[in-house]
Formats: structure tokens, sequence, C-alpha cells
């Protein structure tokens, strides 16, 4: 390797930003302290946390500044590198490991310090490269820190994203599931009484009504539930568009008893409403289907001979609708899994008529997409209240 000339060296100080503006005089000095190091491949020159000894100028090869997970730089000739030591007495807080067979020049901090007794323009120089650098770093570190927060909240977002596709996999599975068992009942009663009532001719015309009701009643129950999958897929698709209005409570459960009346009759069922002149702002259509629901679900389990309650009354902005039965109940473990797609469950009506428990969740949805709220109150053997909560425009 051929030995640099003392005014080559100079020659080469010059050209480093750090000394580019140090006169002749002080250049030499500088070059009559350097001290020359070789390292070889992967050779470390300093780690983190080492005593400073002083400022690093790379005259061949290539040296890498980092730390544990993060390359920060990669330097050749005419870099340096060990600068802040010159001007604090702080441990190393980077390392330094040479990337090919490199040879450095040393300038000892001890050195430096003699040179800077009589040449204060030295030390204004090495301010003037720190604080640029500083500034870098600055802006560096507000990019990674920028980019760090882009990243986390992008990373929420994706395993948000996640999460809610293992929701509707895992409620969808859960519903195939359900419709799957529960479909499964009243087809098979309709398609054994009918066949009964096509192969059969001794048949009298009151087994005939008899199978014939069979089958109308599993028939509505098989309505019923495929009307509720669909109501449920289209509130989770986004594909239920709201027109929202001013809706009177009463005209909604009148209409909505008349549809149930044979049902109400069947279980010979007191119906007491304590409704006034009430109106809330929501969309028809759906709230129709909650209260159907709601009231489908108090006579189901609400005994011969029992009672359902319906109320209303105008609070401040908000109109609640009360729905009261004095049917079978749930206990605490059975109402905790109200609305939960994934922890669906349905027990069996004081007639053992047949259901999913997916109607409440569409009662859920509905209530939720008109700016209401829902709550439900049960105690076992004693009955269930729901009240819905709607806003009054």
């Amino acid at each position: 390797m051929t030995e640099i000339t003392p005014e080559l060296l100079k020659k080469f100080l010059k050209n480093i930003p750090l000394f580019e503006n140090i006169n002749d005089e002080i250049i030499e000095k500088i070059s009559h302290k350097l001290n020359i190091r070789s390292y070889g491949v992967q050779e470390i020159i300093f780690s983190t946390g080492d005593e400073a000894n002083g400022l690093f100028i790379v005259k061949n090869g290539a040296v890498r500044i980092h730390n544990e997970s993060y390359e920060f730089s990669l330097l050749g000739p005419g870099d340096y590198f060990g600068e802040y030591s010159l001007i604090e007495e702080d441990r190393r807080q980077l390392s330094a490991t040479a990337e090919t067979d490199v040879t450095l020049y040393l300038l000892k901090i001890e050195d430096f310090n003699a040179i800077l007794m009589n040449k204060p323009l030295l030390f204004k120089s090495l301010l003037k490269i720190l604080i640029n650098r500083l500034r870098d770093k600055n802006i560096l570190e507000e990019s990674m820190v920028k980019s760090n927060i882009e990243i986390k909240v992008q990373k929420k977002k994706e395993e948000e994203k996640s999460q809610k596709l293992a929701d509707l996999i895992l409620t969808k599975d859960k519903l195939l599931s359900i419709i799957a068992h529960d479909l499964k009942g009243p087809l098979g009663l309709i398609m054994s009484f009918s066949d009964i009532i096509l192969d059969s001719e001794t048949l009298t015309p009151d087994k005939q009504r008899e199978f014939t009701k069979y089958i109308n009643t599993s028939s509505k129950v098989v309505f019923q539930l495929l009307e509720n999958l669909l109501d449920w897929a289209r509130s989770q698709t986004g594909g239920i568009i709201l027109h929202s209005n001013d809706l009177s409570v009463k005209k909604i459960v009148d209409e909505n008893l008349l549809l149930l009346k044979n049902l109400i009759l069947n279980k010979n069922i007191q119906i007491v409403t304590t409704i006034n002149q009430d109106v809330f702002y929501a969309d028809y259509n759906t709230i129709n289907t909650v209260i159907r629901n709601l009231l489908s679900n108090a006579i189901k389990y609400t005994p011969n001979g029992g009672t359902i309650t319906i109320s209303s009354v105008k609070n401040e902005n908000k109109c609640n609708i009360a729905i009261a039965d004095n049917g079978v109940g749930m206990d605490d473990e059975h109402l905790s899994k109200l609305f939960k797609p994934n922890e669906q469950f349905s027990q069996p009506g004081t007639n053992d008529e047949k259901g999913t428990g997916l109607g409440l969740l569409v009662v859920y949805e509905f209530v939720k997409a008109n700016d209401g709220d829902l709550s439900v109150e049960s105690k076992l053997n004693v009955g269930t209240s729901f009240l819905i909560t709607l806003p009054i425009k």
C-alpha cells in the first residue's frame, strides 16, 4: 500500500467537511497528530458502551455504523465518525465494524484538545458540523416516528380486518349449523305428512285437516327462519337502506298484534297495553320487524293463559317501548349470550315452539341501525322484558 505524503494528507483533510474552513496551519497540526489504524473484514472498531477515544477518518475501505437492530450508515474514504467524542465524554452510542479491510486515521481526544487550546476556530467548525448532523438526525428520527405511527395504524387496521373476517367466518359457520339443524325438523314434518296425505286413500277429513295443520305450522316456522336469515344477511352486508320518518308506536304495535292474533288466541294470552300517542323517528320496515320479532318471542315463551304487557313512554328526546312477558325467563348465563352471533342459543317455547335465536340478532342490528338502544331484563321462571329506546325527531 502506497504511503500518503504530508502534502496529500493535508489535501485529503481539506476535502473533509469537518476541516474545510480550517486554515493550513491548523490542518498541518492535525495531520501530525493522526494515528494510522488498520482493521480486517468484520473486525470491530468499537462497540456501543466503549469508552470514546477520538475521531476516526476513513482512509480507504468501508465502515458500517450500526446498533443491534439497525444499520445507520456505510462510510467510505473521506468520511468520518466518532466526532461527538471530541466535545463530550459519554461512551460510544453506536458500534463501528469494518465492512472490508479498512485503514483509518484516528485523532485522539487529548491531541484535539491540545490543538483546540490555541486554535478556537477549530471548535467553531466542529460545532457547525455537529449542529448540521443533529438537524439531519432529528429529521430522520421524525420521519422514522411518522413511519412507525403509520405502520402501527396500518397494522391495527389489518388486525381489525382479520378479526372481523374471523368473526364473520365463525358467524357464518354458526348460522349454517343452526339453519341446517332447524330446517331439518319442520321440512321433515312437511314431507312426512304430505307423503301420508298423498299415499293414503282412507284418511278421514278430520285427519287430513290435522295433518294439513302440521304442514301449515311447519311451513310458517321455515318461512320465519328464512326471513330472519335474509334480514340478518342484509344487515351484515350493508344491504338495508333506511327511510326514517315519524312513526306511531300504537300503529305499529296494533298492526303486529293483528298479524299474530291467532297465536295469541291459541294460547289464550292476555295483552295489556299502556301506549300513549307517542311518536319516534325511525325506518318503518326495520322497526316493524323488531316489534314483530319481540312479540313473537314473548308469545312463544308465555304459558297458556299468561300475560304480555306492552307500554311506551316519552323521555326527553327519546321514546321507550317495553315488551314484557310472564313466561319462562332466562338465567344469567343465557342472558349474557343474547345478541352475540357466536354464542346463539334457543330454547323451546311453552308449547314446544321451535326457534334459532337468530330473530334477536336481527332485532339488535335493526335497533342499532336506527340510532337506538336495546336492553333486556329477565329472571328464570318469572319472565322477560325488552326495552327499545328510539330517537324522537
